[in-house]
């Protein structure tokens, strides 16, 4: 399979990795080789064959050193694919499970905001970023991002004063310049209109 794939021949590389799989399921190659069939389902665009490969992966085999991001990858694709509500369950699920401090948690956390966004629910995408927010130290960049996301959620939903709080506060946070003057400036503008 890791020819095929090292040489672009993903369907190939595929067809390797499914024929271990099947053949040799306690193999110490199995869960490795779900993997790689998942990526190469992704070069090829093969989102919905990737998603239910790497859910075969997580459950099959759980205790699996790639069985987290086999599920971070499930929640990703099914947020890619606006299949929402799938991906808030799988991450959901997943993000209590990683440890404090893991830049997937941060991310996962980002992306159950992001679905919540597209499905039209913005309390709870503001609830979320705000765990997000809680889950960082000082003026990291998820932290930055949870309040930008989040000013723009409250001006969408009209709620100027939120906005220019979400803002300023943005604005007090961040140790690089050019991302504090840009919170402030859209709080300045807000206010001013």
């Amino acid at each position: 399979g890791t020819s095929h794939f090292n040489l672009q021949n993903y369907n190939g590389a595929i067809d390797a990795y499914r024929a271990l799989v099947q053949n040799f399921p306690e193999s110490e190659f199995a869960s490795a080789s779900l993997n790689n069939m998942a990526l190469a389902q992704k070069k090829l665009q093969l989102l919905s064959d990737a998603a239910d490969t790497y859910s075969k992966l997580a459950l099959t085999y759980p205790n699996d050193p790639y069985a987290k991001d086999a599920l971070f990858e499930v929640g990703k694709i099914k947020r890619d694919l606006k299949l929402y509500g799938e991906a808030i369950l799988v991450l959901k699920d997943l993000e209590p499970k990683l440890p404090a401090g893991d830049d997937r948690k941060h991310e996962a956390l980002a992306i159950i905001a992001e679905s919540y966004q597209g499905s039209g629910d913005l309390d709870e995408a503001v609830k979320t970023l705000r765990q997000l927010s809680a889950a960082v130290p000082g003026s990291s960049p998820w932290k930055l991002e949870a309040f930008r996301q989040m000013g723009e959620i409250y001006e969408k939903k009209e709620s100027w004063g939120d906005a220019v709080s979400i803002y300023e506060e943005g604005g007090r946070l961040s140790s690089n310049p050019q991302v504090s003057a840009s919170f402030r400036q859209r709080a300045k503008y807000l206010r001013e209109t």
